[in-house]
């Protein structure tokens, strides 16, 4: 039969030592909890901390956006007041044929002082206008302070043939549009035919606004909000017009710019080099150019990177000291198991040794208190018994030896190790409470009589040590009236009955489940009590060994039935004592008389 390697690995761990088993247990549950810890916080650390930081980001963007779009604007309507003054129109209208050469004179002075107003230098850096040839005044080479310029050195240029192809009223044209002698670092401009006022479909000349991209660029910069973070504006198809990073080789896509800017969030997306980053874009409002903002993805989670590394830094640290506690805790507790189970096996050989009593007051210090109570007791009766050779005395020795019973203390012990390996806290603890109260209750301060509530607590705790082993097969009923709670009975009369019950009754089933009632009511003077269950039952040559003391039993606390009737005809009398009704395959009834004294 194939193992598979968890079953193999289950295995492996099922044969380690108690201690091992713990020791690996806590650890793994600590990591685990530290790994989910960490795990959580660095989740909503990071969470966290790009939420602010898009806030931020968004804030600054929205203020560059409106800062921009501000600026664009009085450029445009300077291009405006430009295109649609009538004495700026009348005057490029003019001809050389039609002028002489000193209204040319005037009308070239009348235009520089016009353009010269409208340059504010914050914004608009520079007007030219694009005259038609022939005129004294469009012959001004290019870069110089005039505003007047020959149309025919531009007809064949790059940004030209756009302006004509695209059909615009006004073009905003990057630093890619310009070639030749007029391109400076950064040069953007807005540029417009004027149409003749005679025939709107003829253009007589052409504007040119130079835009003061310091300004734009001042801007752009405090939209920069992390480390690394970069603002530029593009046009449509992708060609930049200008960066607050002049060595910017990166960009986003068009089409994602174009598509993020249909919404208001921020987006991941990879620029051109494959650089993650978080973005966000809009259109330039009456314009074709996108403002773009990108913020390195590793930059907002750097300082989510070194909380997580401190966090793994102490999560070791501690992960270290935790397995030294567990080290020492699980050291502990097996350590006094192991004593208790290597004393239980002397208890098997006869050897009646003690513990050294333990400083802890918790469930096992308990167990070993009791252990060392009991083993002294049964010296005692031990001496006795040899003193005096009484056989009342032998009965004595036999309750004590089933109250200590070490083969049911190490299965119950047994049980709480494999309670440990499957981490059942809830049911170790009810066991070891169940386990404590089982052997308090057999010692009952050293009474051999005791009320007959007592006497049902000790069965109910051993019910519930083996309902736990059996897992809850056994269903256990009290059905005796309160007024019967306060006469006296022999102790651990009960138990070893509901022993027998479970182990030769229940257990014999093949479903291996069943019921037992205690019962009782009060007979004239005596009182009698009903244990019944719904066992395979006992046959009647069993019936007969058992009551003979000739039946061994090889399972439970070897505390006979008859062991229980002859104590009771001791103490009370031969007219008490236990008779059984049993039927093959129903069940078993077994009653107990006892005279109906009240205990004092």
């Amino acid at each position: 039969m194939k193992y598979s390697p968890l079953q193999k690995l289950f295995d492996s761990f099922s044969n380690l030592k108690l201690r091992k088993k713990l020791l690996l247990t806590y650890i793994f549950l600590v990591v685990l909890s530290l790994f989910v810890f960490s795990s959580l916080t660095y989740y909503s650390f990071s969470k966290t901390l790009q939420e602010k930081t898009l806030f931020s980001a968004e804030k600054s963007y929205s203020q560059a956006y409106a800062f921009i779009s501000d600026r664009l604007q009085k450029v445009q309507n300077t291009m405006n007041v430009i295109v649609q003054d009538k004495n700026l129109i009348e005057i490029v209208n003019k001809t050389t044929s039609d002028t002489d050469i000193f209204t040319q004179m005037n009308d070239m002075n009348r235009l520089t002082t016009f353009l010269d107003s409208l340059e504010d230098k914050t914004v608009v850096n520079k007007i030219r206008l694009y005259v038609q040839d022939g005129l004294i005044y469009a012959n001004s080479p290019e870069n110089t302070k005039t505003h007047l310029y020959n149309l025919k050195d531009i007809v064949d240029t790059s940004w030209y043939r756009i302006l004509e192809e695209r059909d615009k009223r006004f073009l905003f044209c990057p630093l890619a549009y310009f070639e030749g002698s007029d391109v400076t670092d950064q040069t953007v401009s807005v540029i417009s035919f004027l149409l003749s006022s005679k025939d709107y479909s003829k253009s007589i000349g052409l504007i040119r606004i130079d835009i003061n991209t310091d300004a734009l660029l001042e801007i752009m910069s405090n939209a920069n909000t992390v480390e690394s973070s970069v603002t530029y504006i593009q046009t449509e198809s992708g060609i930049p017009v200008c960066s607050s990073n002049e060595q910017l080789k990166t960009f986003i896509k068009p089409a994602s710019v174009m598509g993020q800017a249909e919404r208001t969030e921020w987006s991941i997306t990879n620029t051109t080099d494959g650089e993650k980053v978080f973005f966000r874009s809009q259109l330039i409002d009456k314009t074709d150019w996108y403002m773009v903002t990108f913020l390195p993805y590793n930059e907002i989670f750097s300082e989510s990177k070194i909380l997580l590394s401190r966090t793994i830094i102490t999560a070791f640290v501690l992960s270290l000291i935790v397995y030294l506690l567990a080290y020492l805790i699980s050291t502990s507790i097996t350590h006094r198991i192991t004593l208790i189970i290597n004393q239980m096996n002397h208890v098997h050989k006869g050897v009646l040794s003690p513990l050294e009593q333990s400083k802890s007051k918790d469930e096992i210090g308990e167990l070993i208190e009791n252990y060392n109570y009991m083993i002294s007791r049964i010296h005692l009766l031990l001496s006795e018994q040899f003193k005096h050779g009484k056989e009342v005395k032998n009965y004595e020795l036999k309750v004590l030896q089933a109250q200590i019973n070490p083969h049911f203390l190490y299965n119950t012990l047994d049980m709480v190790i494999y309670l440990a390996q499957e981490q059942k806290n809830m049911e170790i603890e009810d066991s070891v409470k169940a386990l404590a109260k089982f052997y308090r209750l057999s010692l009952s301060k050293g009474k051999e009589v005791i009320a007959l509530e007592d006497e049902l607590a000790h069965v109910s705790a051993y019910i519930n040590i083996q309902n736990i082993r059996y897992e809850n097969k056994i269903e256990f009923i009290i059905d005796i009236d309160d007024y019967l709670l306060e006469f006296s009975i022999l102790k651990i009369t009960l138990q070893p009955i509901v022993e027998n019950a479970i182990i030769h009754g229940i257990q014999g089933k093949e479903v291996k489940e069943g019921t037992i009632v205690i019962s009782g009511n009060v007979v004239g003077e005596d009182i009698v009590l009903s244990v019944s269950d719904d066992g395979i039952g006992i046959s009647a040559d069993k019936l007969e060994q058992i009551m003979s003391g000739d039946f061994r039993n090889t399972k439970g606390s070897n505390y006979g039935i008859k062991n229980i009737n002859d104590r009771i005809q001791l103490y009370y009398g031969a007219s008490y004592g236990i008779s059984f009704k049993s039927e093959y395959n129903i069940g078993t009834t077994v009653e107990i008389r006892i005279p109906a004294n009240k205990q004092t």
